[in-house]
């Protein structure tokens, strides 16, 4: 994707990046930049990369080929404290038997113990926990101790920051919670990001960019509504989101489906091709292709309909009001004809 101009000067670059344990590929070509302030959410299954293209960054796994520059340094030799780089961890990786402050001041040797008590004191006002300073990490809930780790983080102002999962240890509620409370204090701190993450709502919740990876290659980047709006084909339309492929018939330069017909976006006369369908793509009118109610899915703002059309299902998003029983017959069409399609 053609980057800004503030973000020509990039913070990270990551060029032709492979790594392999016991001879399987981990990582396989990877490109990766980022630009300043920037934040870049890494998706993907279980075992695409993700991760390990951290710890490359950070200098905790060595390449088996390709370059890594960061603040326009060349850091391939560089050992993981001379990078510039903050590391949030799954886990959080605070030291149990150091306080609070001790444990934002560990990075901080470089500087004049006054110098160092300023920083931290700063820092922990930034992500709100002053007042904690001299508890230890088992006295603080999970949300504040991810604060303390990303205190620890931003502490010596890194050119960019590296989190790994960092919501894994933390309940549903808590999670969206804190997710909002750390996106905060990463944009206050000024430094990029690049975020890790399975979770592929998160992942477009964060970032100003995302990439999904898949078996060690970035398989698409752009931003969240590019990435949700025109996935480049079927499996990352099925990672990224909610939705179902119904087949079609190309004629006339439109795909011709049990639903209706959509643009065919240049697939060839006559080919056979699926589009993307989400919940919110089908709509429920007076006049449309025939269907039954097979199963209801409620999640509190709203209703998800499965229905069956010809042997296919579908889902359909409606308000949590409008409740249809199982079995009910109703009319659906698509909302729109600007829908992803896939030859």
């Amino acid at each position: 994707m053609p980057l800004t101009e503030s973000q020509s000067q990039q913070v990270l670059r990551l060029r032709g990046i492979s790594k392999a344990f016991a001879g399987v590929p981990a990582l396989r070509e990877l490109d990766l930049e980022v630009g300043p302030r920037e934040i870049l959410s890494l998706i993907g299954p279980s075992g695409c990369g993700k991760t390990t293209t951290l710890r490359v960054i950070a200098g905790l796994e060595v390449p088996d080929g390709g370059s890594v520059e960061i603040a326009g340094r060349d850091c391939r030799l560089l050992p993981p404290e001379r990078r510039s780089v903050g590391f949030v961890f799954q886990d959080y990786a605070l030291f149990p038997h150091l306080t609070v402050a001790e444990n934002v001041s560990f990075g901080l040797d470089g500087l004049h113990r006054s110098e160092r008590k300023k920083r931290v004191a700063e820092v922990l006002d930034l992500v709100g926990l002053p007042e904690m300073s001299q508890r230890l990490p088992r006295e603080l809930s999970g949300g504040q101790q991810q604060r303390v780790a990303l205190a620890r983080a931003i502490a010596p102002k890194p050119a960019l920051l590296l989190l790994d999962e960092p919501f894994s240890n933390l309940d549903p509620q808590l999670r969206r919670q804190v997710r909002h409370e750390v996106l905060a204090i990463v944009r206050a701190s000024g430094s990029a990001a690049v975020w890790v993450t399975h979770d592929h709502d998160e992942g477009l919740i964060v970032a100003d960019r995302v990439v999904v990876m898949k078996e060690g290659r970035a398989c698409q980047a752009g931003t969240p509504s590019e990435i949700w709006r025109s996935p480049q084909d079927a499996w990352v339309a099925g990672f990224i989101g909610h939705g179902d492929l119904l087949k079609g018939t190309v004629s006339n330069g439109r795909l011709v489906t049990s639903l209706g017909d959509v643009a065919a976006n240049g697939i060839p006369e006559g080919a056979e091709a699926t589009v993307l369908v989400r919940p919110e793509d089908v709509v429920i009118v007076e006049h449309g292709s025939p269907g039954t109610v097979v199963r209801r899915h409620f999640s509190g703002s709203d209703n998800i309909y499965c229905v069956q059309i010809d042997g296919t299902l579908l889902h359909c998003r409606q308000p949590s009001d409008v409740e249809i029983p199982r079995g009910t017959e109703i009319k659906v069409k698509l909302k729109s004809d600007a829908l992803p399609v896939f030859s």
